[in-house]
């Protein structure tokens, strides 16, 4: 093939050559001795017809493929994806993702399957889908990919084969991606498509769908199944049993002679009906392969290449088991094939539209194969575009984790009640070098060079002081009483005294306060305000302490309580209040040091008041209960005997006089009896003094 402008090609050669034996089964090279004769046979007709050849493009069978799907997450707490080499590497740890499921499903060692390719199918932010992941801010991103992979025995089996003929491998593609190239380009991807290439040994699948190929499938019979039912029912050698099959898909009788020497002439009905048991089990294979890849639904259309895609009735039935009308079950041949000329020739046909595919992949998308050195170990691998150093460290077992250090360890502090986190530093990214040059996991690389990686650092851990966290606070200074202090604020760590300086700890807990209120600096100062001077009295001869007496309270000239806020620089005095009155002593002791009653005289109120108890202070008596008394007095209580108030009494509290004339003559009443002046008298009582 010649590429004869930017869109247009031509096939100007093309050449098939059947093996002699069965070399390959189920597309799989059983005998590179065989293969590579029937190579060298064709290379060398091609260099009769056009020169030397010396490197050449293949394609491995579809059943050889492996394709996994993978996602890899990351959180954006811990790290935003702030480039594109940041994406590219979460990319590539959903490759290894993939790689590590295959793994496992295969139970194989890592070695034995290569990634040969990836294509990404979405990108997610916080489980929904988004456009680019650089610079969003959110809980978790998420990429998914969908991986492919070789089993390593394809890939060498293929070299060896080739290198046999002296040839070398220049580049791989995929049968069902080489088919899909041609038949269904990028524009026609977000159609729900089936392609189906029914080769000899194995039937390759490919579904797009979303503007992507989203899924790929392989059934390992195909058209030699056919030709192994009609060999077993005739007797006949399998190279003999395929002419007649070819035969037979044109539609004629056919003669044959079996491996006994019986001749028998078949015609195609006949051979029809031996063999529809065979094809109808491919078409239930091929259809249940394609529900399932598909999602368990049929697609919008079956395009089908391949020769065993001529094989009579398949597609008919076919788009029975899909439930497909038969317009939309097509077989497509080099016809269908855009902007490709291919020579008169060449014949059209279903089964040259996989060799046009691997031929156009060569020259618009090759997979090169190259052989680099990763940290001085030998490695070889293919490129489904350009092979860039991360593809090469995913097929070399590079932890892609490493290539970002891991974040040091954070701290987890308490810090006046409240739970602070400090991070740990970034991991510092790995150092990559291609053939000493200084390169990122998306620069290409060629064959032969040496790739040398220095993993990333892991960041250090988090590291804070006390100072780091907390403000400097500082020292109140006061004047109490007239004697100054400096009061430095309380700092504690796990419960203990400490510096600013002082370096933490996870789950250290930091107390760092200063005094609030003024009872606060009081009681800091060992200065008591509740205890005043206390003072001793005698009852009836009985010594009474009494309570220590109040403090006055004032900061900066104004009224305060231990409960007023403290001002730095404030001035605080406390004042004994060591004197008090009779009444505020008799008050705390409980003494009811008067009695009293009310009466009406003469029509108007009279409160009269008398002493239960004689006051001595200092040896005088008093009776004034406001009297002023000190730690320096005396003071004693004397209970008077209890007696009732008398009419008489009444003429002490009033501004009454009785008239001293001998002719005056009058009458004490009480509630309007007659009443003497020793008559005693109660609350509420009516006195009068009534002249006549």
């Amino acid at each position: 093939m010649k590429q004869l402008d930017d869109e247009q090609y031509e096939v100007i050669d093309l050449m098939q050559v059947e093996h002699k034996e069965r070399a390959m089964i189920d597309g799989q090279i059983h005998n590179v001795l065989s293969v590579a004769q029937v190579i060298e046979q064709i290379k060398e007709q091609f260099e009769e017809r056009h020169g030397p050849l010396k490197e050449v493009n293949v394609a491995a069978a579809g059943r050889a493929l492996k394709t996994i799907r993978g996602e890899a997450s990351i959180d954006l707490s811990e790290r935003l994806l702030i480039s594109t080499e940041a994406v590219q590497n979460l990319e590539l740890a959903a490759v290894q993702e993939a790689h590590e499921q295959l793994m496992k499903q295969t139970k194989e060692l890592s070695t034995t399957y290569y990634c040969v390719g990836y294509s990404v199918l979405q990108y997610e932010l916080d489980g929904e889908v988004i456009g680019n992941l650089i610079d969003q801010h959110g809980q978790v991103a998420t990429i998914k990919v969908i991986a492919t992979f070789l089993p390593r025995v394809v890939i060498e089996s293929l070299i060896h084969s080739l290198e046999r003929a002296g040839l070398k491998m220049s580049g791989l593609t995929l049968e069902p991606i080489a088919a899909i190239h041609v038949l269904i380009p990028q524009s026609m991807r977000r159609l729900n498509v089936a392609l189906v290439d029914i080769g000899a040994g194995t039937s390759d699948i490919a579904i797009t769908s979303d503007n992507t190929v989203s899924a790929y499938g392989m059934v390992p019979i195909a058209g030699d199944e056919i030709t192994e039912q009609l060999s077993s029912h005739y007797l006949l050698d399998f190279p003999i049993a395929e002419q007649i099959k070819r035969r037979w898909t044109d539609g004629k009788t056919v003669e044959f002679e079996d491996i006994l020497g019986m001749t028998y002439e078949a015609s195609y009905e006949e051979l029809l009906s031996i063999l529809s048991p065979s094809i109808d089990e491919l078409a239930i294979a091929i259809s249940e392969q394609i529900l399932s890849s598909n999602g368990g639904h049929p697609p919008q259309a079956v395009m089908v290449i391949g020769g065993g895609s001529l094989t009579p009735t398949l597609t008919e039935r076919m788009s029975d088991h899909l439930k497909l009308p038969q317009a939309r079950v097509q077989i497509r041949d080099t016809k269908a094939i855009k902007n490709v000329i291919i020579q008169d020739n060449i014949q059209n046909s279903p089964a040259l539209v996989t060799p046009i595919g691997i031929a156009l992949a060569a020259q618009e998308s090759p997979i090169q194969y190259v052989s680099v050195s990763v940290n001085g170990r030998a490695v070889r691998l293919f490129e489904l575009s350009n092979l860039t150093v991360g593809d090469v460290l995913i097929h070399a077992q590079i932890n892609v984790s490493q290539l970002f250090g891991k974040p040091g360890l954070g701290m987890t502090l308490t810090v006046n009640g409240q739970f602070i986190t400090v991070p740990g530093e970034h991991g510092t990214p790995s150092i990559i070098h291609r053939n000493g040059e200084l390169v990122s996991i998306k620069s290409p690389v060629a064959d032969g060079d040496a790739i040398e990686v220095i993993p990333g650092q892991k960041g250090k851990d988090a590291v804070a002081k006390i100072s780091d966290l907390i403000e400097k606070i500082e020292p109140l200074h006061l004047t109490i009483n007239g004697e100054t202090y400096t009061i430095e604020p309380t700092l504690t760590l796990n419960g203990n005294p400490a510096t600013l300086n002082e370096l933490l700890k996870d789950r250290d807990v930091i107390e760092a306060k200063q005094l609030t209120t003024v009872g606060q600096c009081l009681e800091h100062c060992d200065i008591e305000l509740a205890r005043g001077e206390s003072m001793l009295v005698k009852i009836d001869g009985r010594p009474h302490q009494l309570k220590p007496s109040n403090v006055l309270l004032y900061m900066n000239g104004q009224v305060a309580t231990p409960q007023t806020a403290i001002q730095n620089g404030a001035v605080i005095q406390l004042i004994q209040q060591s004197e008090r009155t009779l009444a505020q002593i008799a008050k705390e002791l409980n003494l009811y040091t008067t009695s009293a009653i009310s009466v009406q005289f003469n029509g108007e109120l009279v409160n009269m008041t008398r002493m239960n108890y004689t006051i001595i202070v200092n040896d005088e008596e008093v009776t004034d209960l406001q009297l002023i008394v000190t730690n320096e007095d005396e003071v004693s209580w004397q209970t008077r005997p209890t007696t009732n108030f008398m009419f008489s009494d009444v003429f002490a509290h009033t501004n009454f006089e009785l008239p001293t004339a001998a002719r005056a003559q009058y009458q004490l009443s009480r509630n309007g009896s007659p009443a003497e002046f020793t008559d005693p008298i109660f609350n509420g009582d009516e006195l009068a003094v009534n002249f006549f």
